[in-house]
């Protein structure tokens, strides 16, 4: 039976590790030997971490994702940034507005349902020029099911109807928002 992952608490992660909400950094804290309870040498291993991390970035780079190592487990930055925030929903998953998953930032996180997250893994959706009747025709997929907006004599007419209907059937979990948000960042 695999073991339950056990969420550690606020007062444990701001105890520890330094979070910059306005730029997204994770920093080991300076540690005393009350940070090692039960432990043969407090004093000595509370050294030992201060010398080799106090004042040092947390984690590593793991695929495309920030990953830090703490109490035996490996935790998504982006999950502790919410704990710490205060913003942690279990259940729930962790989405990077703007679909960078380095961007750490509190601003660029929020909790979604797992649905709601996989709504960015999908395209906005279609436009293409149809020769035979001379306009663009706007085209997208919701729930499996491919949808028709209609044909335009503008691309941008077209792109519009694609925006306004992924944010009726997404609201704020819209692509279309994503792109924006991801637009606005370059």
């Amino acid at each position: 039976m695999p073991r339950q992952l056990v969420v550690p608490s606020r007062d444990e992660l701001m105890s520890r590790i330094d979070y910059n909400p306005d730029t997204g950094a994770f920093v080991w804290k300076t540690l005393t030997e009350d940070h090692f309870p039960g432990r043969k040498y407090p004093k000595r291993d509370a050294a030992r971490h201060n010398k080799s991390w106090a004042g040092k970035p947390c984690g590593n780079l793991t695929g495309k994702r920030l990953v830090i190592s703490f109490m035996c487990n490996n935790w998504h930055a982006s999950i502790l940034a919410m704990i710490i925030s205060g913003k942690y929903v279990p259940g729930m998953v962790v989405d990077h507005i703007n679909g960078n998953s380095t961007d750490n930032r509190l601003c660029n996180l929020r909790m979604v349902t797992f649905q709601q997250n996989q709504f960015n893994r999908r395209d906005i959706g279609s436009v293409e020029w149809e020769e035979s009747r001379r306009k663009w025709r706007a085209r997208m997929v919701f729930s499996g099911s491919r949808i028709s907006l209609g044909r335009y004599r503008t691309k941008g007419m077209a792109m519009l109807a694609i925006a306004k209907r992924s944010m009726a059937l997404h609201g704020m979990h819209s692509p279309f928002l994503r792109k924006v948000a991801v637009e606005r960042n370059t």
